[in-house]
């Protein structure tokens, strides 16, 4: 049987809370366990194939590049804007190949801001913070609720373990 990541991230967490955590009596060792937990949960949303973390990241990759695209198309000395082709590679791939093409674009711009037009340079730097923002967005809301109390004392809190929304 071939489990996704997901599950087994969840299967990991689930059996250190309800397993583990009931039968440690040393505070500190408690603690590290629910640090472990947190960490199963922040594992499982940012790696392998979490669609929740990658989908939103790829589209707003092709934003960006849709909007800097034509901004730098008539530009001799610009680097090309190359995508990654989606069907032809994983997407943690194609993020992370299109993350790469976009700084190297981005940087230029800034290091070659006098052979663009003010408006132009100004435009690519507002797609990019958008980019940015939108990234950040997507990262804030994809994070776990950090269970200090629980790590700092190695007693749950009032509320129980599971996810934050």
């Amino acid at each position: 049987m071939n489990n996704s990541l997901e599950r087994l991230y969840e299967g990991m967490a689930a059996s250190l809370s309800e397993r583990i955590l009931p039968h440690i009596q040393d505070d500190f060792a408690r603690g590290q366990a629910y640090g472990l937990v947190y960490l199963l949960r922040c594992l499982n949303q940012r790696t392998g194939w979490a669609g929740a973390y990658l989908e939103p990241q790829w589209e707003a990759l092709r934003d960006v590049a849709d909007e800097m695209a034509p901004l730098l198309a008539d530009v001799q000395e610009a680097p090309q804007l190359a995508m990654p082709d989606a069907s032809a590679l994983p997407l943690d791939a194609c993020c992370a190949q299109a993350r790469t093409t976009l700084c190297e674009l981005y940087d230029w711009a800034e290091r070659n801001a006098s052979l663009l037009a003010p408006e132009r340079l100004g435009a690519i730097r507002r797609a990019w913070q958008r980019y940015i923002e939108r990234d950040l967005k997507l990262e804030l809301s994809l994070r776990e609720r950090l269970p200090y109390s629980e790590m700092s004392t190695g007693h749950p809190a009032s509320t129980s373990l599971e996810s934050s929304p």
